[in-house]
């Protein structure tokens, strides 16, 4: 074989494995992605899918389980990559106790935990202390 031969030859096999390394994968679509979501939590839920924008290119799908007490905000997540395979999985209920809580903080501090009862509850509660003050200098200034 001539040094041409050769030469042509690696360069066409060089060609070949560019051509093939360049070619994308299948994108996973959102029925893949849904049925995946729902068969690693099983649990009846939300799901909210995310697109990164970033060149990772993850997705992230968040299923948030409607049978806690929690109501909307116990999310269990999981990131795929591009084709659908499954890069990470983390459960709510597997997270350290100050993850959780860091998770539930917003919810719980502004009454949206439980649901319309609790944020008229809290409604109640804040009314109530900031009308303290009020009422506390009106008592003050009639004993004068």
């Amino acid at each position: 074989m001539s040094i041409k031969a050769r030469l042509a030859d690696s360069f066409n096999s060089l060609l070949q494995s560019v051509s093939e390394a360049q070619v994308p994968a299948e994108p996973v679509s959102l029925a893949q992605l849904t049925d995946e979501t729902n068969w690693l939590y099983p649990e009846k839920g939300t799901t909210i899918i995310s697109f990164s924008n970033d060149d990772l290119k993850i997705i992230t799908t968040l299923k948030y389980d409607r049978n806690n007490w929690l109501n909307f905000y116990i999310p269990n997540k999981a990131e795929f990559n591009q084709e659908g395979k499954v890069i990470k999985e983390l459960r709510y209920a597997t997270l350290p106790l100050h993850k959780q809580f860091m998770t539930v903080a917003k919810p719980l501090h502004t009454g949206e935990i439980m649901g319309l009862g609790s944020i008229i509850v809290y409604f109640i509660v804040t009314r109530i202390g900031a009308s303290l003050p009020v009422t506390g200098f009106i008592i003050w200034w009639k004993k004068k």
